[in-house]
C-alpha cells in the first residue's frame, strides 16, 4: 500500500522528475526524486517509521537547500506524528501525505510549509477521529448485544474508552444508520436503546406500556424458529418471571400471535 501511495509516477502526475538524484552539498546525497523546474524540488519519500528515518531526511533536505535554491518536500507513506511535522515547519519543509494529491501539487507549486504542514495536520487528526469514532460504534454495539440501554448507561458504560459526547454523537449515527433503535421508554421518559430483532431481559423501569411491548416481544423472538416452548421455558428463555410470562402468553393468545396446544406454546 504504502509502495503504491508513494510510486513517484502517481505522486508528480506528468512533471518531469528523475528518481535518485546526486546532490553535492557539505556531504554527497541521494535525492529520492528531483523536480529540475524551474524552480527546481528536491523531494524525500517517507516509507518507514522511525526518528532516525525521518531526521536523516530533514538534515538531508536543508543541506541540499543550503547548496541551490530550491523547494524541499517531505511525502509521507504514513500519518507524521505531529511533533515531526512541527520539525519540518520550523526548517521550511512541506510534508505533504501520499494519500493527498492536492496537497502534494500544493507542495510542489510552493505553497508556503505552513499551509501545506497545516493541511497534512488536519486531515490526519480527521482521519484518527474517523477511526475513534467507528471504535465508539464498535464498542456500542457490542455493548448492544448483552442488554438495552439508556444513552446514560450507554455513556456509563463506555466512560474510560470514550467521553459523554463521543458516545452520545456515536449512538445517534447508529440510530440514523438503523442499526440500533429506541425500543422503549423509561417511567421517566428516558429513551432505551437496542438492536432491533434482538430479545432483552425485562427491564424494571420500563413504563407500563414499554414493559408489557417488550414483553410481548420477548415471548414472540423467544418461540420463533422452535416447534413449542411450556410457560417455564417461555420465562427461562426471555429471563423473565413465570408469572410474566403467562401474563403475556395470554395476551399474546388473545389477539391470535400464540395458542396453547397441550403442555406448550406456539407461534399461529
Amino acid at each position: 500500500m504504502v509502495k503504491r501511495l508513494l510510486d513517484p509516477k502517481r505522486l508528480f502526475g506528468g512533471l518531469e522528475f528523475e528518481e535518485n538524484h546526486q546532490v553535492t552539498a557539505s556531504a554527497d546525497w541521494v535525492l529520492d526524486c528531483f523536480l529540475p523546474g524551474p524552480p527546481p524540488v528536491a523531494v524525500e519519500l517517507l516509507a518507514r517509521r522511525g526518528r532516525g528515518v525521518f531526521f536523516e531526511k530533514v538534515v538531508k533536505l536543508q543541506d541540499v537547500r543550503r547548496s541551490m535554491d530550491c523547494r524541499t518536500v517531505i511525502v509521507a507513506g504514513y500519518a507524521p506524528s505531529p511533533e515531526q511535522i512541527r520539525v519540518c515547519t520550523a526548517a521550511g519543509i512541506s510534508v505533504a501525505l501520499g494519500c493527498d494529491p492536492e496537497g502534494i501539487s500544493k507542495a510542489l507549486r510552493g505553497a508556503p510549509c505552513e499551509e501545506v504542514n497545516g493541511r497534512s495536520a488536519l486531515r490526519i487528526l480527521n482521519r484518527r477521529n474517523r477511526a475513534r469514532s467507528a471504535r465508539c460504534r464498535g464498542e456500542l454495539l457490542s455493548a448492544f448485544g448483552g442488554e438495552w440501554m439508556t444513552l446514560d448507561e450507554a455513556k456509563s458504560r463506555l466512560r474510560w474508552s470514550f467521553s459523554e459526547d463521543e458516545v452520545a454523537a456515536q449512538v445517534r449515527s447508529l440510530l440514523a444508520s438503523g442499526e440500533v433503535a429506541l425500543l422503549a421508554r423509561t417511567k421517566g421518559g428516558d429513551g432505551v436503546y437496542g438492536l432491533m430483532g434482538r430479545a432483552y431481559a425485562p427491564r424494571a423501569d420500563l413504563s407500563d406500556r414499554c414493559r408489557k411491548g417488550a414483553s410481548r416481544r420477548a415471548v414472540l423472538e423467544a418461540l420463533a424458529g422452535r416447534p413449542g416452548l411450556t410457560s417455564a421455558e417461555v420465562a427461562e428463555a426471555c429471563g423473565m418471571s413465570a408469572e410474566q410470562a403467562r401474563v403475556s402468553l395470554r395476551d399474546l393468545a388473545r389477539i391470535s400471535k400464540v395458542a396453547k396446544d397441550g403442555a406448550v406454546w406456539r407461534l399461529r
